[in-house]
């Protein structure tokens, strides 16, 4: 099953919040893109992302009291990070199609799609994206004009489009350009 949120909070909107989690709790494989404000979702990708082990070294100057020559000393300690922070993800640039992608028990990957408008389909895409407008434009024009009657909505181009190409977009070009973040 492939689905697509514009925000979490559209997901509890729409389903409740007890699907919802559900929803995200079955969830195997997830793209994510920059611009989320959403804070609490923010945290969760970044917990999803894991901890990465870092070694951080500090050196101490000191100054011996009698005159002698400083000394130093040098310690190195042994922490845990998160792979990527919550503002980090938040941050990440659409304009360039760099998109988060978390697959099943694979570490976290940054991935960069590539544009729609240099895929070979892109006119089909663009005809398609211009039939559900137009259908859109129209349902939203019957609606308003019979408020009080229920208009007949034009025939359903989900009906003879499908989600599917955008499917075979992805797969035709190969997915997406990765770099692995552990």
């Amino acid at each position: 099953m492939i689905y697509l949120v514009q925000s979490w909070a559209s997901a509890e909107s729409r389903f409740g919040r007890a699907v919802a989690k559900e929803l995200a709790a079955i969830t195997n494989n997830t793209l994510v893109l920059g611009g989320s404000h959403d804070v609490s979702l923010l945290r969760d990708l970044q917990e999803l992302c894991g901890t990465a082990e870092v070694f951080k070294t500090s050196t101490t100057l000191t100054r011996d009291a009698r005159g002698g020559p400083p000394g130093s000393s040098r310690a190195v300690s042994q922490d845990r990070e998160p792979v990527l922070r919550a503002h980090e993800i938040s941050r990440l640039e659409t304009t360039t199609g760099q998109a988060l992608l978390l697959a099943g028990n694979l570490p976290p990957v940054l991935v960069e799609l590539p544009p729609l408008t240099e895929h070979p389909d892109w006119p089909t895409i663009q005809q398609e994206i211009h039939t559900i407008r137009t259908h859109a434009d129209t349902t939203r024009a019957a609606a308003l004009a019979e408020p009080n009657e229920p208009a007949d909505p034009p025939p359903n181009p989900w009906d003879v489009l499908s989600a599917r190409a955008e499917v075979d977009c992805w797969a035709r070009s190969g997915g997406a350009r990765r770099r692995w973040l552990r």
